[in-house]
């Protein structure tokens, strides 16, 4: 499966969502601010993130290639997520095992994640807030409760779809915290560390005049 998954991301055609992404990352190494000199309806953080390999290959198939490489390798760690989270919570690696084939098979995983995307590093860092919550359930340890607050920021700066695990996971925080099964403090502290991670964003939207096209 792993095989076939990076000859498919090798030979498969662009999608018109990929060159969408490409050319918002050019824009963005030209110094446009996105919002303002373009439209573009996602948040702009997997351009930020590609603006290095623009950088470095120029308008080039090059450049294409060396995206859908990174898109891969964050494809590979999502399913290493998936293995270790099914092995935490079923405590079995059979279980983890099919979790791990299911989601490789998918159609929409299989024929999406090596796509440059932002849905990619979204998942990637929402599956590592996912792991570092149930670490946290597991010895309420607070680096684990910061850690998983910082990547659910990231997996939204990544992408708006987040918005569905943040309500999901902040939901289930104000559960906890009110049948005493964490600490409120706790909950507080995830939603106030979310916050600060997101805070820097929304600050240079606001100075860069950015702010009201946002929204």
């Amino acid at each position: 499966i792993l095989v076939t998954l990076v000859v498919y991301s090798v030979n498969q055609g662009l999608d018109p969502d990929e060159i969408e992404h490409m050319h918002t990352t050019w824009l963005v190494s030209q110094g446009k601010k996105v919002y303002v000199d373009f439209f573009q309806h996602h948040h702009p953080f997997l351009s930020y993130m590609l603006v290095p390999v623009i950088n470095t290959f120029g308008p080039t198939v090059e450049t294409i290639m060396a995206s859908r490489f990174i898109m891969l390798a964050f494809a590979l760690v999502i399913l290493l997520l998936t293995w270790l989270i099914a092995e935490r919570v079923f405590g079995r690696r059979e279980i983890a095992a099919a979790g791990v084939i299911l989601t490789a098979t998918i159609g929409s995983f299989y024929m999406k994640a090596i796509e440059i995307r932002p849905d990619v590093p979204q998942v990637l860092a929402g599956l590592l807030s996912v792991y570092f919550l149930l670490g946290y359930y597991d010895n309420r340890s607070l680096r684990n409760l910061a850690a998983s607050s910082v990547f659910l920021a990231v997996s939204f700066l990544f992408l708006q779809k987040a918005m569905i695990l943040v309500f999901a996971v902040g939901a289930m925080l104000f559960y906890d915290g009110l049948k005493k099964r964490i600490k409120p403090g706790h909950a507080v502290l995830y939603g106030a560390v979310f916050l600060l991670c997101l805070a820097p964003y929304y600050i240079y939207l606001f100075l860069s005049g950015s702010f009201g096209v946002y929204f």
